[in-house]
C-alpha cells in the first residue's frame, strides 16, 4: 500500500499508538479464546478477573466461521434450492432483524432448511403477509425479540415504515413485516439485481448503501453477508472497508497523530490486515473454522485462517464495546446476543 497523504514520509509503524496496539492485541487474544472455548475447541478460558471478559459477556467474533449468524446463512440460505432473488432478501434480512432466528420466528418452521421466506410472494398475496406479521408479532407476545439488541436500526425502521405506508396509501405503521416488505421491493426496484451482478465488494456496498435509509454501517455488512454465498463474486477480505462510528474511534486511538485524510480509515483497517503477525502476533484457529463445508462444498474460496479485512474491523469495533463495559462494569448485563428461545 502507498500513503501518498502522510507527511515527511511517515509509515504507519512509525505513527502507531503502542499502548493501544498492546491492549488490542489482548482483547483480540481474549476473545479468539472465549469463541474457541464456547465452541469446544479449548478446554479453558481465563479471564483474568475482567467482568467485561466473562463468558456471560458477548462479543461479536475476529473470525468469520465462528459467527452464528454466518454460519446459519451458509447452513441454510445460500445453497438452498430457492430462486437466488429470494435467497439475496432472506440473506439481507439476517442483518436488517438482527435476531438470531428471525426467519423461523416468520415462518414458525422448526428446521432452519425449511424456514425461508418468499419474498416474491409478499409482493402479491396479502393472506401470506398477513401470516408472516402475525408470527412475528406472536413471537413477541411468547417473548422472543425480532430485532438484535446490540445495534441500533432506526434508519431501517423509518425507511421500512414510510415505504410501506407510501406504497399502501394507507396510515403510518409499526408493524413487524415493515422491513420485510421493503427488502421485497429490492426485487422491484432492480437492487437484488445489482447486489447479484457485483463483481467486487465495492460496487456491491455503493449500490446497497445508497439506497435511502440504509446507510453505510447496514450497507457494509449487508455487503458482506452476501459475500457469504458463493454465486456472488464478492469476497469479505478485499482491500476495501466501511469502518463504524466504533471502529473509527478506535482507529483513531491507534492513529492518534494523524487525521482521516491523512490516512482514512478504511485503509488503515487494510494496513493492520497485511501487517497483523508483526502486530499481534498469529491466533489460534482450529482447523475445522478453516471454512465452512455445506454439502461437501466450502462455502468461502480461501481459508480462513487469519485475520481477514472484515474481522479486522468486527474486532476494532468489539474493542471498543469492550472499553465501555471494562468501564462501565454495571452494563455488562445488557451485553446479549438475542438468540431464538422457542417457537
Amino acid at each position: 500500500m502507498k500513503f501518498t497523504n502522510l507527511k515527511d514520509n511517515l509509515l504507519p509503524f512509525d505513527i502507531i499508538d503502542k499502548e493501544t496496539l498492546s491492549e488490542i492485541k489482548f482483547f483480540f487474544h481474549q476473545i479468539n479464546n472465549q469463541a474457541l472455548f464456547k465452541l469446544g475447541i479449548k478446554n479453558s478460558y481465563n479471564d483474568h478477573g475482567v467482568v467485561a471478559l466473562s463468558l456471560s459477556t458477548e462479543y461479536f467474533p475476529l473470525f468469520i466461521t465462528y459467527d452464528d449468524r454466518t454460519r446459519y446463512i451458509a447452513e441454510n440460505i445460500v445453497l438452498s434450492d430457492i430462486d437466488i432473488e429470494n435467497i439475496v432478501c432472506n440473506t439481507i434480512i439476517s442483518h436488517f432483524y438482527g435476531a438470531r432466528g428471525i426467519h423461523q420466528i416468520a415462518t414458525k418452521e422448526g428446521n432452519p432448511k425449511n424456514a425461508l421466506i418468499d419474498f416474491k410472494r409478499l409482493l402479491v398475496d396479502q393472506k401470506y403477509k398477513d401470516w408472516i406479521n402475525e408470527n412475528l408479532n406472536d413471537a413477541r407476545r411468547k417473548g422472543n425479540h425480532i430485532y438484535g439488541r446490540t445495534e441500533l436500526r432506526t434508519s431501517l425502521l423509518e425507511a421500512a415504515n414510510t415505504f410501506v405506508s407510501i406504497k399502501e396509501g394507507k396510515k403510518r405503521n409499526l408493524y413487524p413485516i415493515n422491513i420485510m416488505l421493503w427488502v421485497a421491493s429490492f426485487i422491484e426496484s432492480g437492487l437484488i439485481y445489482k447486489i447479484i451482478n457485483a463483481q467486487s465488494l465495492q460496487e456491491l456496498y455503493k449500490n446497497v448503501s445508497s439506497t435511502k435509509g440504509v446507510g453505510q454501517y447496514y450497507g457494509y455488512h449487508c455487503a458482506i453477508s452476501n459475500s457469504i454465498n458463493p454465486k456472488i463474486n464478492v469476497n469479505h477480505d478485499e482491500p476495501f472497508c466501511v469502518p463504524g462510528p466504533g471502529a473509527k474511534k478506535v482507529l483513531q486511538l491507534l492513529f492518534p497523530n494523524i487525521s482521516p485524510r491523512e490516512f482514512n480509515y478504511g485503509d488503515r483497517v487494510v494496513w493492520l490486515r497485511h501487517h497483523q503477525k508483526e502486530l499481534f502476533g498469529e491466533f489460534e484457529v482450529d482447523e475445522s473454522m478453516h471454512n465452512i463445508i455445506v454439502n461437501e462444498k466450502r462455502i468461502f474460496k480461501d481459508d480462513q485462517n487469519d485475520l481477514k479485512v472484515y474481522g479486522l474491523e468486527v474486532g476494532l469495533c468489539q474493542f471498543g464495546v469492550y472499553q465501555r463495559l471494562r468501564d462501565n462494569p454495571k452494563l455488562v448485563s445488557n451485553r446479549k446476543i438475542v438468540r431464538l428461545k422457542t417457537l
